[in-house]
């Protein structure tokens, strides 16, 4: 099964039909996530970046960074997330992309911001040494939770 739909993303982005690839490599991501093979999926999520890329349309690119945005949290990997939403979200606003697209970007933007703003909150309470300008950063990152 998994031969075959890799086979079917490859001929379809060699045949110019980029929604099909996309589809294809999305089911694939979905399938390793399922499995709990987080970096596989990630990697089939990187390959849906790539088709939307050839496409070109903002609504295709920032459901690609939104998908990967949300592969990167589920890594755990919040600054990397926080990158792609914001690209998503960009690029979501930017044009005319539908609104619950606009609102899913803006909604995992804000966790990222919180998580990380979070992480930096905690990190200066369990750390003499750390200093006010990890309160700072965390207050910025607050500051821009509240604006998306």
């Amino acid at each position: 099964m998994l031969k075959e739909q890799l086979e079917k993303a490859e001929a379809a982005r060699r045949g110019r039909n980029y929604f099909a690839s996309i589809e294809y490599y999305t089911g694939l991501a979905g399938y390793f996530e399922t499995r709990y093979d987080l970096k596989t999926s990630q990697y089939f999520h990187h390959r849906c970046l790539d088709v939307a890329a050839d496409v070109g349309s903002e609504e295709t690119l920032s459901r690609a960074n939104l998908n990967l945005g949300i592969s990167e949290e589920k890594l755990g990997n919040w600054e990397g997330a926080m990158a792609y939403h914001e690209v998503a979200l960009e690029l979501s606003t930017s044009g005319t992309v539908e609104l619950a697209l606009q609102i899913k970007s803006a909604t995992q933007l804000c966790v990222c911001y919180q998580k990380l703003a979070e992480k930096l909150v905690s990190d200066f309470e369990g750390d003499d040494s750390a200093s006010e300008a990890s309160l700072m950063a965390a207050s910025q990152l607050y500051e821009k939770c509240v604006a998306c």
